[in-house]
């Protein structure tokens, strides 16, 4: 039984997406939950998460009006920040690479 399938008397309903070890949506259609809550499988042995799932999925809590929490990227090679401090001081700061985009 999914929790689409219930009906949940709760005050914050959250969801939790951890460890992210594939691509989540949020449903077009309610119930949508008030919180949710993304991270990354970590510890020995720990699979990658793709930097591309959180952003799709922080987007759709965005456009649903679903508060997001990113706990943790899980390995360092699945965070995409990792180096940001020294490109932040050469002015490229850390959006640019949240978005994707290379600092130039």
């Amino acid at each position: 039984m999914t929790a689409e399938n219930q009906h949940i008397p709760a005050i914050i309903k959250f969801m939790s997406y951890e460890p992210a070890l594939g691509p989540l949506r949020l449903p077009k259609h309610n119930p949508l939950p008030d919180w949710l809550i993304s991270g990354g499988e970590s510890g020995g042995g720990a699979r990658p998460l793709d930097p591309q799932w959180v952003r799709d999925i922080i987007a759709d809590c965005r456009r649903k009006g679903v508060a997001p929490f990113h706990k943790q990227w899980g390995t360092y090679a699945s965070n995409p920040l990792r180096g940001a401090r020294h490109e932040h001081r050469r002015g490229q700061g850390h959006r640019q690479i949240w978005e994707g985009r290379r600092p130039g």
